[in-house]
């Protein structure tokens, strides 16, 4: 379909190949397509195993299946290890008849719609080396630079989770790359393909600055800034971390960050779990600028309560900031994401071919669709001709310039094909048309029997999983109360967790009443329990220093250089892990990497973001004490969000 190629077409080349099986990818507005290939695929080759796979189908798959009973199997999730496992199945003769055992496969089964259960997440990334000699490279084309553009990523996932973005929740753990194989990549890129620009696939490349920082050093290193150029997402709040590194990320040869500002209104940066400030925009936009890179501010316009004046106020502040680009994006809740639950007896359009972020699928109160797409058509053509006649040719010399005006030629090009914002399609043709638009929504799509079940059940879920919540703090709450009336919060959770005597601050507690004491606390104070369980591991570190580790060992550690000092501690603390572990599995990744398999603190809990923050604050005491001050430790992965084990990652902050 990408290269607009007719049904009658597509369907003789699948038969002239006759393959085994047929398999599609596609994300939500592609879905439709996807699906039509896949029925093509069922008149001209019937023996054919059908599969599909793409967020899309991972979340809808009961949609999908409803809509496209012709689909024989949908890849759940991250589709490497499955689709292996799928094909050796089919290979061995053992499809259909052993479907069942293998895990991230939905499929009909008779009138039912079956899947079996979610398999894990790739754990050695490095260990996936594309093709990138299948592509005709002569279509990726980077308009601004006339460069051939690839898009290699150095990260999975998202620790963050903005309710209208699906990454942290496909994804599921975050799990970043050795930053040498992704240069040895790139080298690959330029040199046998001769690719000009990249832009990184991750949502925030820069949320491991330790990992980034490591990427830009061995791209220096290699020569490579003076023959690609690349681009990547960030976040408000890592340009402001990292204000003094931005020059050195420039030498790197990164010309073009993606900022995402998101919204002008604070209320809406709140609705989208941003957790980012209006007035840190402009300053991020100048820190960025003053480093010669170039910036793009991204809008989200269209939310219930947006109007003509919020419309125009969102220009006025893309003026008074001055990125060097600016995009307006239409509010678009994936069907998938938090945002459509909270929304869906808002949503009107079901019509997932047009979810492309440039149509308006969201009706504001105030404002007809057709008068919005007309507000953000008079936003760009104000920005840009304003840009283009008195910043792009007049400001900046050499490769600054030739960048911007490459990138109003893209735009330009799009203009004039009609093309962009589907102008063509809808039939816009400036502010006297903007009440005889036709969006060419198809009113027959509609959310799917079993997929509106399968979300019912999913909001009972946590509907139930609530209850228990409230139920516990009530349980709290009423025990303290026929206690005493003084009753202070340790009371309150050793009630909840059934501790009865205080524990002695001279030993180790045992492990059952320990985690449920964690357990307790986190539902009975969930905003205080990070803080409180940071403290009580700095506690549990001072006692495993105080009786575990020797002090001649310790007096050893604090006097070799850091890069000594911290391969030598893992092999103390993996002698005493039975004190912070227990009945869990733990192990030494790399010598600053250490993960917890079963982790009893967690075990049986369910979060969106990961829960151990005692057991990061062990590790990074121990660190800090015995090697390097400047080390902080987070949690990377948890078993609390689906991860098999809960990870710790060790970065220096000096």
């Amino acid at each position: 379909m990408t290269n607009d190629i007719s049904d009658d077409d597509l369907a003789d080349r699948i038969a002239a190949v006759a393959p085994d099986v047929v398999g599609v990818t596609a994300i939500t507005p592609s879905i439709y397509k996807a699906e039509e290939v896949l029925r093509l695929a069922q008149e001209r080759v019937p023996d054919a195993l059908r599969m599909l796979g793409g967020v899309h189908a991972t979340f809808m798959y009961k949609q999908v299946l409803s809509e496209a009973p012709w689909v024989d199997v949908i890849v759940r999730g991250e589709g490497e290890e499955i689709l292996t496992e799928l094909m050796c199945a089919v290979r061995d003769g053992r499809w259909p008849a052993e479907k069942r055992k293998i895990h991230g496969l939905p499929f009909g089964d008779g009138d039912e719609i079956a899947a079996t259960q979610a398999a894990s997440t790739v754990k050695d990334l490095d260990g996936i080396e594309p093709d990138w000699s299948i592509l005709e490279w002569e279509k990726y084309i980077y308009i601004p630079l006339n460069t051939r553009v690839a898009i290699p990523n150095m990260a999975r996932g998202c620790p963050f989770t903005c309710s209208f973005c699906s990454q942290w929740k496909f994804w599921r753990d975050y799990r970043v790359r050795d930053p040498k194989k992704v240069v040895d990549e790139i080298e690959k890129l330029v040199n046998e393909q001769g690719v000009g620009f990249f832009i990184l696939a991750d949502e925030e490349p820069t949320i491991n600055r330790k990992k980034f920082i490591q990427f830009c050093e061995e791209l220096i290193a290699r020569g490579l800034p003076d023959k690609v150029k690349w681009g990547s997402n960030t976040r408000v709040t890592d340009i402001y971390r990292d204000r003094e590194l931005l020059k050195f990320y420039r030498e790197a040869g990164l010309v073009h960050v993606s900022l995402g500002t998101e919204a002008a209104a604070q209320m809406k940066l709140d609705q989208f779990n941003k957790e980012t400030k209006v007035e840190e925009n402009k300053t991020a936009i100048r820190l960025l600028r003053e480093a010669d890179i170039l910036v793009e501010a991204q809008f989200i316009v269209g939310l219930d309560n947006e109007t003509p004046e919020t419309l125009n106020e969102t220009y006025k502040m893309a003026w008074d900031w001055q990125p060097d680009l600016a995009n307006w994006a239409m509010y678009t809740p994936w069907p998938f994401t938090p945002l459509f639950q909270e929304l869906k007896d808002k949503v009107e359009v079901f019509d997932f071919s047009r979810y492309n972020f440039v149509t308006p699928i969201m009706k504001p109160k105030a404002m007809e669709r057709g008068e919005l797409l007309d507000g953000v058509m008079n936003n760009y053509r104000r920005f840009y001709m304003k840009k283009a006649l008195f910043h792009y040719t007049w400001r900046g010399t050499g490769f600054r310039r030739r960048y911007l005006l490459g990138c109003l030629k893209a735009f330009m090009k799009a203009g004039f094909a009609r093309t962009f914002y589907d102008l063509g399609k809808v039939g816009y043709t400036g502010p006297q048309s903007k009440n005889k638009l036709d969006f060419q929504f198809d009113e027959t799509r509609q959310i799917a029997e079993a997929q509106m079940e399968d979300w019912e059940a999913a909001a009972d879920r946590a509907a139930r999983a609530a209850e228990r919540r409230e139920a516990i703090r009530a349980q709290g709450k009423e025990r303290a109360v026929q206690r005493n009336a003084d009753f202070q919060l340790r009371d309150q959770v050793m009630a909840a967790a059934g501790v009865f005597h205080t524990p002695s601050d001279a030993g180790l507690m045992p492990e059952a009443p320990a985690a449920r004491m964690h357990q307790a606390l986190r539902a009975i104070e969930p905003e205080m329990a990070p803080a409180l369980a940071w403290a009580a591991g700095r506690q549990t570190a001072e006692y495993i220093m105080a009786h575990r580790i020797p002090l001649l060992a310790q007096w050893v550690l604090r006097r070799l250089p850091a890069r000594l000092a911290g391969p030598v501690l893992p092999r103390a603390i993996v002698q005493h892990a039975w004190t912070f572990v227990g009945s869990g599995s733990f192990s030494v990744v790399g010598p600053l990497v250490f993960e917890i398999a079963d982790n009893p603190i967690v075990r049986g809990e369910r979060s969106d973001h990961p829960l151990c923050h005692w057991h990061a604050a062990v590790f990074e005491t121990l660190f800090c004490e015995l090697v390097d001050p400047a080390l902080r430790c987070a949690e990377t992965t948890c078993c609390a969000t689906g991860a098999q084990a809960c990870r710790f990652e060790m970065t220096c902050m000096g």
